[in-house]
Formats: structure tokens, C-alpha cells, sequence
């Protein structure tokens, strides 16, 4: 039984920062963000979501190529969200369009 809380609780908290990183990214925190989503993904490495949404911060900062690695890590782990292929697609084309300057 106490394994069983433990779990949950472990659970809520990854849980916690998840929610703690989308608010971060609404309010255009980026950095922040992805401190909270990196302490989520040590947690759990196996959920799609923190990879997804720090993806979306490191896209958010130029960071096409961290953006893009982060992507193909949660297109990985869930290939069935479109969202994620969309958003990986978009890094290789800014990727693209960086190296043409």
C-alpha cells in the first residue's frame, strides 16, 4: 500500500511540473519552462508531453535543432499526435532556413 502512494505522489508531482511548464510557456518564459519540463523528463523520461512542450520552448528560442531532437524524442514515445510532426517539420524548415542567410 505505501508503494502505491508513493507512486501517485510521484505522479502528482510530474504532474505539477508539467503544469508548472505550460504556464511558464503561456507566459512566455521559455527558459523557465524548460527548467521545469528537464526536471520532468528526469523524472519521467518515458511521457511524450515535457519533451513535446520543451520542444516547443527551445522552438520558441531559436533553438531549431534542440527543437527538433526534443520533437522526434516525443514522436517516439507517442507517434500518434499530429501536432508533434507538425512542429518537427516546421524546426527543419527553419533549420533549412537559417543555414541559407
Amino acid at each position: 500500500m505505501v508503494m502505491g502512494a508513493m507512486s501517485t505522489s510521484a505522479q502528482y508531482r510530474v504532474d505539477r511540473l508539467v503544469t508548472a511548464g505550460r504556464s511558464a510557456l503561456y507566459y512566455e518564459d521559455f527558459v523557465l519552462s524548460i527548467k521545469y519540463f528537464n526536471l520532468a523528463i528526469g523524472a519521467k523520461p518515458y511521457l511524450y508531453e515535457p519533451w513535446y512542450y520543451r520542444s516547443v520552448a527551445k522552438f520558441n528560442l531559436d533553438d531549431f535543432t534542440g527543437a527538433e531532437s526534443d520533437a522526434s524524442e516525443a514522436l517516439h514515445l507517442n507517434p500518434y499526435i499530429n501536432d508533434i510532426y507538425d512542429l518537427r517539420a516546421i524546426c527543419r524548415i527553419s533549420k533549412t532556413g537559417l543555414m541559407m542567410r
